[in-house]
């Protein structure tokens, strides 16, 4: 963090570091708060050596990850994104886009979007809505239909191009700002939408090392043993139990806690 916070350290080298601390808080969710959320489940109310149930180290874990991301996003908005744009690197925002540039996402969108949507129906509950919701995927966009009634059919659907989209005079711009701008080319006319942003962060399944006899060593395992344990750990975590669901800031209540009706777009 203090890398990426240096002023004097090389620009995309902070980028770089903020990108690391990112995946560092990310790891921090699935294999500390996942662990800690088993033992509670599982009621083992051993103490931790400071004297902590598992309760209380969760919600303490909880509390110094949200002030992490926090300072990690004033650095990457307040810091790093203009030292971006001064170099010509700008990220930017859909409502910042000229009419030429709009239009031109808009056959981005229609040609190598759209086509790989693949619709994956949201429900009333939270484990039918993230059911299929892979895990540490960034630019999710839920969506949610608006005065009208909540039998209506909605769609989900996931694509999985690059994430910032290269502008053709120079930027990037998100992908789920674009297909959230684009939602009328995918829902029934006349359906005015909502959509908010979201991620959801899915707990590591257990540890693989667990699993080996107590005193086995690397060296008497099969060949290719450990590549098979760490192979199969990451394919547990794309749907592992949910651990933290981070949520845009204007993504109401109603949506937020009840996820009702809703719909998932995951790129």
């Amino acid at each position: 963090m203090a890398l990426a916070e240096d002023p004097t350290v090389p620009l995309l080298e902070r980028v770089k570091f903020a990108g690391i601390m990112g995946m560092l808080y990310d790891e921090f969710a699935m294999k500390r708060i996942g662990g800690l959320r088993r033992r509670i489940e599982r009621r083992n109310t051993r103490l931790s050596p400071d004297g902590r149930t598992p309760r209380e180290e969760l919600q303490l874990c909880r509390e110094e990850l949200k002030r992490s991301t926090r300072m990690l996003c004033r650095v990457v908005e307040n810091e790093i994104r203009p030292a971006l744009a001064e170099a010509g690197i700008a990220l930017k925002n859909y409502d910042q886009l000229k009419a030429d540039e709009r239009a031109w996402l808009e056959a981005y969108f229609r040609h190598s979007v759209q086509p790989i949507l693949t619709p994956l129906r949201g429900g009333c509950r939270p484990s039918v809505s993230f059911h299929q919701q892979p895990g540490a995927q960034l630019g999710s966009v839920a969506v949610s239909p608006r005065g009208i009634p909540s039998s209506l059919p909605s769609d989900q659907g996931a694509a999985r191009p690059a994430r910032w989209v290269p502008l053709p005079r120079g930027g990037f711009v998100p992908l789920e700002q674009m297909i959230a701008r684009h939602l009328n080319l995918m829902f029934p006319s006349g359906v005015h939408w909502n959509s908010y942003c979201f991620r959801v962060t899915r707990g590591a399944k257990d540890d693989p090392w667990d699993r080996l006899p107590l005193g086995e060593t690397e060296l008497d395992l099969a060949p290719g043993g450990i590549i098979g344990m760490v192979s199969a750990e990451l394919s547990a975590r794309k749907f592992a139990g949910i651990v933290r669901v981070e949520t845009s800031g204007d993504m109401p209540d109603c949506v937020n806690t009840r996820m009702f009706p809703l719909g998932i777009i995951t790129p």
